[in-house]
């Protein structure tokens, strides 16, 4: 079955209630969450900003319709081909994001998995070719009207948090509300 990124979008903008996100954000200890309006914050992948005592995460908040075990990771926002300076890396990838943390919401689970980017990128970055080899599905998009095509990997969970242990330790993050 083909990922169309287009229509996985348009559903994930249908479904998602702030009234949703903001709940598990409180549920987890947060003292306030704002769902980001800025167009410059949300360019940098921010959907909302979650406040916890004098700190505050910058949160890609993404919803897939999927009970699925694994993660649909962007490597390619914007490819044009081998070797071309247009190429714009995806979010799993891309250090330069706002971006500290990924949350993502499956529908139906009540089960949100929080990914912190500085243990995601650099396990993407050491893995991308690994799980490609192990033959984990990659997706490749074309949009309409443009020469460039993007691409998402679908990783399973475990493999991800493999990845990430062996870059700093980290845990995984399961929540339940």
């Amino acid at each position: 079955m083909d990922y169309d990124f287009a229509k996985e979008l348009a559903w994930s903008n249908r479904v998602e209630t702030d009234d949703d996100w903001a709940a598990f954000w409180q549920r987890c200890g947060a003292w306030h969450s704002v769902k980001v309006n800025d167009l410059q914050l949300q360019r940098g992948g921010v959907d909302r900003i979650v406040y916890y005592g004098n700190s505050a995460l910058l949160v890609d908040e993404k919803e897939r319709r999927r009970a699925d075990t694994d993660i649909a990771l962007e490597i390619w926002s914007q490819y044009y081909g081998e070797g071309d300076g247009r190429n714009v890396k995806g979010w799993a990838l891309d250090d330069k994001k706002l971006t500290t943390h990924i949350a993502i919401k499956r529908t139906g689970r009540r089960r949100v998995v929080v990914l912190p980017l500085c243990d995601l990128l650099p396990a993407c970055e050491m893995d991308l070719e690994r799980w490609i080899q192990k033959g984990h599905r990659v997706a490749w998009q074309s949009t309409r009207g443009a020469e460039y095509k993007s691409a998402c990997i679908f990783v399973p969970l475990d493999d991800v948090f493999e990845s990430m242990g062996r870059v700093r330790g980290t845990r995984k993050f399961f929540y339940r509300w």
